[in-house]
């Protein structure tokens, strides 16, 4: 979420920047009703103009949203494990699609 609201704002969190188009104006809490449990989520608002979460697309359904998150933070941990052999990375990636499918 940080990164799609530092994209529509122009600037980061406490970053200055002449591109800003726009300020943040603190989190608006909402609970997200998953198969898996509660997830607390802290979505940032806007002073001007609003912000909605992608992965939570209206009339999407929550565990494919959920899944996507997974997916997401699974293939920024790749991406940090670049230095790791190749054969590491796809038995990786192998176990971590075997377990979304089981769901484990």
């Amino acid at each position: 979420m940080e990164l799609e609201v530092g994209a529509a704002t122009g600037a980061g969190y406490g970053e200055k920047s002449a591109l800003r188009t726009a300020q943040r104006n603190g989190y608006r809490d909402r609970d997200w009703e998953t198969r898996a449990g509660t997830v607390e989520l802290r979505i940032p608002k806007l002073r001007k103009g609003s912000y909605f979460p992608s992965f939570l697309e209206p009339r999407r359904m929550a565990e494919k949203a959920l899944t996507a998150v997974i997916q997401e933070a699974s293939h920024e941990e790749l991406l940090s494990q670049v230095g790791r052999s190749r054969s590491h990375l796809a038995t990786s990636v192998r176990y971590r699609i075997q377990g979304l499918s089981t769901g484990s």
